[in-house]
């Protein structure tokens, strides 16, 4: 009882916060979608009580029936904007009363397993479970084992999701392309004979040097890459030195550039000094700072596009701000937001929902003004208008869609991201919020059809 206890007292305090969140978010945003968008949840959540009032033996009723009674409520205070505070406070009631049928929901889940009641279980399982809810484990398992009994739709795409899920545990390969880790320091004499390689393809892209001085040696960090790279150096079995960083020492370096980035005395010159350094390095910026921006979809006026995938999407995008366009092969792309062209690919032709594909995804990638970067996948041979090191406005036509690389089908891949701060080796995908015909809108989420403004 007292782990019961605790569990939806913390279950209470993640509601309080979120409702603050909201309270501050709708007080300040003008628009009535934003609304909308919260009763269709809660719309959601009255159907799944109504079919647990179904199940006879399900306890609880008067919970179902108080909540029944509180969307109703709800509603007919509508999306009145003069009624904020009172549409708020309705709608912080009715989500305490679900948070406690949810919590009765989870309960009876776990009786039903207990006493492996599988027609009970499968009634249950009907209304789904509550987002990243600690059941999931336990509730995939057992129907896993039973389900040639019974199937039910929210068990089957539990499989799926959970088959989906193994394969994209991995972000995109694609945006770890730009990407390596563990690699050797070398000497000054190693590194001037890779400078002087002519063919990028043999040139590393990113070099770390030692050239000795009188005390010790600097380090001595360059950029081949036409865009700006975050780099972590590390040092270790270390003996009778001094390093001027702390380590690991992570750090930017702009586009073509070449800096001193660290230095190594001796601390007693009667012993001899040793060492051993790695570093790693990944496109972007850990220190970017999103501006507060509203992009544009990147598409043409008047076009009409499917969302196939949103923010954290089932398929591939767990954990991810990406979206997903599906769009015929040959669809102008315009730019969401303005940025100078850090990096492409267009020579590729293949596509396949195969991991393997991912080397052959077709690609730009804008660095904004802020140092973030705006990526668009998949797109068609020969299918990128813009070179190199040239600038694009917002609205500017850069590409043309595809299906290369790994892909289930054409569309177009898009997200802004920059590295993350808190783990130097990956990239961190932001949401961004998108303006048409002049207004915010809610984040794009799978179905949704969007025509242009």
């Amino acid at each position: 009882m007292l782990l019961c206890f605790v569990e939806l007292k913390g279950a209470c305090i993640k509601l309080f916060i979120l409702f603050f969140f909201l309270h501050v978010t709708l007080f300040a945003n003008p628009f009535a979608t934003v609304y909308a968008e919260l009763a269709k949840e809660l719309a959601q959540k009255q159907k799944d009580s109504e079919i647990l009032e179904t199940i006879d033996d399900f306890e609880h009723k008067d919970e179902l029936q108080n909540f029944k009674i509180c969307v109703d409520d709800a509603f007919k205070i509508g999306f009145n904007l003069e009624k904020k505070r009172e549409y708020l406070q309705s709608l912080r009631h009715c989500e305490a009363l679900y948070e406690k049928i949810h919590y009765c929901h989870s309960k009876a889940i776990r009786k039903s397993i207990a006493r492996d009641d599988y027609e009970k279980f499968t009634q249950l399982l009907s209304v789904g479970l509550a987002k990243n809810s600690s059941l999931e484990k336990e509730v995939l398992a057992y129907y896993q084992k039973n389900r040639k009994r019974k199937k039910v739709a929210y068990g089957e795409n539990m499989i799926e999701d959970a088959s989906m899920e193994k394969e994209s545990r991995r972000i995109y390969v694609q945006e770890y392309s730009k990407y390596e880790e563990y690699i050797a320091v070398l000497a000054k004499k190693e590194a001037d004979k890779i400078r002087k390689m002519t063919a990028p393809s043999k040139r590393r892209n990113v070099l770390v040097s030692t050239q000795k001085t009188s005390n010790g040696y600097d380090f001595i960090a360059e950029n081949f890459n036409a865009f700006r790279v975050t780099v972590t150096l590390n040092l270790t079995n270390m003996h009778n030195i001094i390093v001027d960083k702390k380590l690991p020492y992570s750090f930017e370096l702009p586009a073509k550039s070449l800096q001193k980035v660290l230095h190594v005395s001796i601390r007693d010159s009667r012993k001899s000094m040793k060492f051993k350094s790695h570093f790693s390095w990944i496109m972007g910026s850990a220190w970017a700072k999103h501006s507060d921006v509203l992009y544009r979809f990147p598409f043409a006026k008047g076009a009409k596009i499917y969302v196939s995938q949103g923010f954290n999407g089932k398929t591939s995008h767990r954990g991810k701000n990406a979206i997903d366009f599906a769009v015929k092969i040959g669809t102008p792309i315009y730019a969401s937001r303005g940025g100078e062209v850090v990096s492409l690919q267009e020579s590729n032709s293949r596509g396949k929902f195969d991991k393997s594909y991912s080397k052959y995804a077709n690609y730009l990638i804008i660095e904004h003004a802020d140092k973030t970067l705006a990526k668009y996948y998949h797109l068609k041979k020969d299918g990128v208008v813009p070179l190199v090191g040239q600038t694009v406005r917002a609205g500017e036509l850069i590409a043309y869609s595809g299906n290369t690389g790994y892909t289930s089908g054409a569309h177009l891949h898009f997200s802004v991201s920059m590295v993350n701060p808190y783990n130097m080796r990956r990239s961190k995908t932001i949401a961004i919020h998108f303006v048409n015909g002049g207004k915010m809108t809610s984040a794009p989420k799978k179905g949704d059809i969007i025509t242009v403004k």
